[in-house]
C-alpha cells in the first residue's frame, strides 16, 4: 500500500515518546490530545518497563490501541538501516500501512521516515507538547518545566538545533 500525501491525525508512538510522558506523570495529557487516536505496536509496548501500569490501564480503557506487527515485517528494516531499532521499525510499518503519523524522537527513525514517507509523518515530543499548549491543555508557563522533568525523569535527549526550533515555535504561540 502506498501512503497518502497527507497523514491522518492519528499517531503511532514509539517507546521514547511514551516513556517521556509516562515517567513524568504527563501521560494523561497525551491521552487527552490523542484519545482514541494513540496507537502503539506490541514491540513498543514490550519496550516500556517503568510505569507500565498506566499504559496498560489506557489500553484496557480503549484510549490506546496495541497492534501486533509480525517480526518478519520489521526484520529487514532493522538489518538494512543502521540505528533503526525494532520498535521504530514496527511503528514505521504500521504508520505506512495506515497513513498515520509517527511519534518519535529517535534521529535514525526521523531520517528514515522523512525520506520514505515525508516530514509530515513525524511528530516529536516537542511537537506534541506544543500542540498541547495550542489546544489549551498545557499552560505555556509550565512547558519548560515539563521538558526539564522529561530530561531528568525520562532521559529525554534532543539536539541543540531541535531545542532552538522548539523555543522559536514556543515564542510564536
Amino acid at each position: 500500500m502506498v501512503a497518502k500525501l497527507v497523514p491522518e491525525n492519528i499517531i503511532v508512538s514509539d517507546a521514547t515518546v511514551l516513556i517521556n510522558f509516562l515517567n513524568t506523570g504527563t501521560f494523561q495529557l497525551l491521552l487527552e490530545s490523542f484519545g482514541g487516536r494513540l496507537h502503539v505496536t506490541d514491540v513498543v509496548a514490550g519496550e516500556v518497563k517503568h510505569n507500565r501500569h498506566e499504559l496498560d490501564t489506557a489500553v484496557d480503557a480503549g484510549s490506546v490501541v496495541i497492534h501486533k506487527i509480525p517480526v518478519e515485517k520489521i526484520k529487514h528494516l532493522t538489518k538494512s538501516f543502521t540505528g533503526f531499532h525494532p520498535g521504530e521499525a514496527s511503528c514505521f510499518v504500521l504508520a505506512k500501512d495506515k497513513s498515520w503519523k509517527i511519534a518519535t524522537d529517535d534521529g535514525a527513525a526521523k531520517r528514515f521516515v522523512a525520506s520514505d514517507l515525508g516530514a509530515a509523518y513525524i511528530l516529536t515530543t516537542f511537537d506534541l507538547l506544543l500542540e498541547m499548549v495550542a489546544l489549551g491543555q498545557l499552560e505555556k508557563s509550565r512547558l519548560l518545566d515539563v521538558v526539564t522533568r522529561m530530561e531528568k525523569e525520562a532521559d529525554f535527549l534532543y539536539s541543540e538545533t531541535d531545542f532552538k526550533q522548539f523555543e522559536e515555535r514556543l515564542r510564536l504561540l
